[in-house]
Parts: C-alpha cells; sequence; structure tokens
C-alpha cells in the first residue's frame, strides 16, 4: 500500500526486548508491508547500537529519526515516588510522524508487532471516499475516525472510573489525524495530584492517554473537557462517550493481527471489564446513533461491570 507510512516509536532495547528480536520484527514489517513508508523514532544510539542503523536499517529502506531522550517524568510527595513516560512518547512519536510523507499512518511501539496485513484491508473499508460512519458534529475532533486497539481503551462505563482515556498502543487513519491526537505540549509534573474515589487511587491527575486525548480535543474544538481523575457525573461520563465514539473506532488484537507480548506478561487481566473490544465499541456506537439495537449485549456487559467495580472496592 503506497499511501501508508509505518511509525514505529520507542527504544530499540530494553530488559524486555533484545536488539536481534527487534531486527527480526522490523524486517517481518517490510516484507509484510513492501511498499510502505517505515519509520523507526527512537533515541540516540549508543556505540554499539551504530552499526544498524548504518547497516541493517538501511538495507531494509527504514528511516531512522533519532531524538534526544527527555527522559521520564518523575514526582515525589509523602505518599512515594511517581514517574511514567509520557514526555518520551510525545517527543519520539511527534519526531516520528514530522517525517512522514504519505496520507495514511500507522503509529505503533517498538514493543509491538504485527502478523498479518489486515489492517491494509480496514484501511481501505473505513478511508475511502464513499465510507463515513455516523458521528456528531459537535463531538468531532478528526476529519475521520481513527482506528484502535481494544488495549488500554477505556470504556467511560466500565469497571473503572478513567474517562477520556482512549488507547495509544496502536492508531491508524489519516496522517493529519493522527499527528492531531499526538500533538499535546510536553508535560510537568502538574498531571501528577493523587486524587481516590470510592476506595480507589490513582496517583496522576492524567494518564498519559488522557494527556493526549483532552489535548487534542482543545486544540480542536477549543475547549478542556476534563478537569482530571476521577470527576465524573452522568453527564461528563456521556460527552466522554459521545467524543470517543465519534473520533475512535475498535477493534481487537486479533482482528488487527497486532502483538503486544509485555500484554500477557504485566497487564493481563489488569482492568478486566474496563476496557472496550470490538462487540462493546459497536452496541455503544448502535445505541448512541441509533443505526442498530443490541440490548442483549448491553445486559450482559452490566453484571460483570458491577461485580467488578465491588471486588475493587
Amino acid at each position: 500500500m503506497e499511501a501508508l507510512s509505518i511509525v514505529i516509536q520507542g527504544p530499540i532495547e530494553t530488559s524486555e526486548c533484545s536488539i536481534p528480536v527487534i531486527m527480526k520484527r522490523l524486517r517481518q514489517m517490510r516484507v509484510l508491508f513492501p511498499l510502505a513508508e517505515i519509520i523507526l523514532s527512537t533515541w540516540c544510539f549508543t556505540p554499539n547500537e551504530e552499526w544498524l542503523r548504518q547497516r541493517q536499517l538501511k538495507v531494509m529502506g527504514i528511516k531512522v529519526i533519532q531524538s534526544p531522550d527527555p527522559g521520564p517524568l518523575e514526582c515525589t510527595d509523602g505518599s512515594g515516588k511517581y514517574r511514567n513516560n509520557i514526555n518520551r512518547l510525545l517527543v519520539s512519536t511527534q519526531a516520528g510522524l514530522a517525517a512522514v510523507t504519505r496520507p495514511l499512518t500507522i503509529k505503533m511501539r517498538s514493543d509491538c508487532f504485527l502478523s498479518g496485513r489486515a489492517i491494509i484491508g480496514l484501511l481501505n473499508q473505513f478511508f475511502a471516499d464513499d465510507m463515513v460512519l455516523h458521528r456528531q458534529h459537535d463531538y468531532a475532533v478528526f476529519s475521520r475516525q481513527l482506528i484502535t486497539s481494544s488495549w488500554v481503551t477505556r470504556d467511560a462505563r466500565g469497571s473503572l472510573p478513567y474517562l477520556f482515556h482512549p488507547g495509544d498502543i496502536f492508531i491508524a487513519g489519516r496522517t493529519e489525524d493522527v499527528r492531531l491526537y499526538f500533538s499535546a505540549p510536553l508535560a510537568t509534573t502538574a498531571i501528577f495530584s493523587p486524587v481516590t474515589t470510592s476506595g480507589m487511587w490513582c496517583a496522576w491527575r492524567y494518564v498519559p492517554e488522557q494527556w493526549l486525548w483532552v489535548n487534542a480535543i482543545f486544540k480542536q474544538r477549543g475547549k478542556w473537557v476534563f478537569d482530571g481523575n476521577f470527576s465524573t457525573s452522568s453527564d461528563l461520563i456521556e460527552r466522554s462517550e459521545r467524543y470517543f465514539l465519534s473520533n475512535f473506532i475498535v477493534f481487537n488484537p486479533r482482528q488487527l493481527a497486532l502483538h503486544w507480548p509485555k500484554y500477557r506478561s504485566k497487564y493481563l487481566c489488569r482492568g478486566l471489564f474496563s476496557t472496550y473490544n470490538y462487540r462493546r465499541w459497536r452496541y455503544c456506537y448502535n445505541q448512541v446513533f441509533g443505526t442498530k439495537r443490541e440490548r442483549l449485549l448491553g445486559a450482559t456487559f452490566s453484571v460483570p461491570i458491577f461485580i467488578w467495580r465491588q471486588g475493587y472496592r
């Protein structure tokens, strides 16, 4: 697909993933997408890594963008020390997206990989000129909905009270929209603000996914829509849902042929019943836009949600 760019963002060597493994995955990506523009946006290489850029990546036709590592964002208070990598995500993603020259873009992490070309069919289906999904103008941020993975894509009515929380593990769509989604300014320690609600605790006023999304909404629509965790009300839940459904399409990893080994080893069952899967997204979408009724699915979803929330508390 010549219209496609793929931005792979993140480090090329971690404690969980070695350089040979990353290189194998990059070769696989080139085989799967021979006509795509592939960009690896990472940090400045160490001397031991430099030969990879000079030889193997050049042979594969993969463009390399190197950025200075801004390091993690950290905060310490009476409750402990907190850190996240939001600024690392922003710096390397924005640098990679700035180098894109094609109209469609996939942005994914360097610790993920694709084992098939399913995304090509989805891009052809949802980004054809005559294929426009229903959306509400008052909630539209992007020119078209972006495709995302169900991993960490929080349901506003799910078991955890995280609103305005789409996933950032895998994003695909029009390049201009992908750039907008990742256009947030660098975060400061103001995103840390330990909060509690109903027996739950969170170290962050905004987790990285929320920081990306509320800033994209603000940039496009000029309103700050969310004051942070755990701000909630029935009206806020509804607005979070409508913003999401008007701007994202959710697919399960299997539908995308997407793999994230870290999920199974670190995050399996964490936040269960708090995220969208494809069926849940389709149900909510049909309920909001009135295109189809699937009452049974909605009813069966509410029972485990209730049980799981009590378990957290």
